[in-house]
């Protein structure tokens, strides 16, 4: 395993900017996801590490060496693409030894490591067979076992579990990281799917239009989001966020006078804020309430997503916004009824009008992230 550090690089197709300036260190044997919306510039960075494109300016430097001259084959990095990449005219055994057999690894050692690797993966029986034989799940399985052979420093993944049914995807997901449990190599992982960061990564990368945004832990990036972009993409159902303006500032946090009507308090560092002050509020959906009295704000229930061990709860605000709050009365709430809303103040983030986060109180935190 190696470490890989990203210094300030940039890529530009033409006269077309695609990473402004990326600045990243990823640690040895860490599992790192890079997550953000299609076009955000994040497969662009894994070929760049991968050595498939040339950056246009900065440095990647892999286990402390600067590599940006050296070919891919000279990286030893192994990258499973989405498309699976299979030969179609060869077996299982001679996908996944191919690439040893054109460096002239003797050909015990090649059957030796074909053979462990189909254990790790499971995939003995498939060992004869060509792809058109297999189901995508186990062409992913084949994939991942030509990459395992190589023993790279760095495994690299784009998107790979995309082509995939949700079932399976599921299923791959816990492979995936079993296998890094096991191999304890150092993986980036690229996606568009914010559930695959949540449930794999020691460590998330949020990237949108060409720059990262946050980096950090999983519960970091849900409950510090730095910005409204990352409160937004992380997290699902997705994070409401309202605007209104700051009514009072106390010891305990401050009061927001909501655009859509009523209160929500919120348990943050004030700073410069003063009375009057454009903000917004995200509230995440689990952690909206059914409130009584005048507390809160009123919506309109418009859908019911009953999922079993959830009940998800979409409603209509006075000015036609959506909120998604869960439903903990065991099916009380009728479509098209009203209900008010409200949340406890450590449960709400403050953003500025520009999207950027206020800081949150210790405590604030401390309760978000039980520690």
């Amino acid at each position: 395993m190696a470490s890989v550090e990203v210094r300030g690089v940039r890529k530009s197709f033409g006269a077309f900017p695609v990473l402004h300036g990326i600045d990243l260190m990823i640690e040895p044997g860490d599992f790192t996801v890079i997550v953000g919306p299609s076009g955000c510039g994040k497969s662009t960075l894994l070929r760049l590490i991968a050595g498939l494109e040339d950056a246009s300016g900065g440095d990647i430097v892999i286990d402390g060496d600067v590599v940006n001259n050296v070919a891919p084959g000279g990286r030893d990095i192994a990258m499973v693409f989405q498309n699976y990449a299979l030969y179609p005219h060869m077996t299982a055994a001679q996908n996944m030894a191919f690439g040893l057999e054109n460096t002239r690894v003797p050909k015990d050692e090649i059957r030796r490591r074909v053979a462990a690797a189909a254990e790790t993966l499971r995939i003995q029986p498939l060992l004869d067979r060509k792809p058109r034989e297999m189901s995508g799940g186990q062409r992913q399985r084949v994939a991942i076992g030509r990459a395992i052979v190589r023993d790279p420093k760095v495994f690299l993944f784009d998107e790979p579990l995309s082509n995939l049914d949700a079932a399976l995807r599921v299923q791959m997901r816990i492979e995936l990281a079993k296998l890094h449990h096991q191999l304890k190599s150092t993986m980036i992982y690229v996606t568009h799917d914010q559930v695959e960061a949540m449930t794999m990564a020691d460590r998330i990368v949020v990237m949108n239009e060409g720059r990262m945004e946050q980096a950090g832990r999983p519960l970091e990036l849900y409950h510090a989001p730095r910005n409204t972009f990352v409160a937004g993409f992380i997290g699902s159902p997705k994070i409401n966020l309202l605007p209104g303006s700051v009514q009072a500032i106390g010891s305990e946090g401050v009061t927001i006078a909501l655009s859509v009507g009523g209160t929500l308090a919120a348990q943050v560092v004030p700073g410069d804020l003063r009375p009057g002050n454009e903000v917004i509020v995200g509230v995440r959906p689990e952690s909206l309430h059914q409130a009584s009295g005048s507390e809160g704000f009123a919506a309109r229930v418009d859908v019911i997503e009953r999922l079993g061990n959830e009940t998800v709860v979409y409603a209509s605000l006075p000015t036609g916004e959506t909120i998604i709050f869960q439903d903990r009365g065991a099916g009380s709430i009728g479509i098209g009824s009203t209900v008010r809303l409200s949340a406890d103040p450590e449960h709400c983030h403050l953003f500025h009008k520009d999207g950027t986060a206020l800081s949150r109180t210790e405590q604030a935190l401390a309760a978000a992230l039980k520690v």
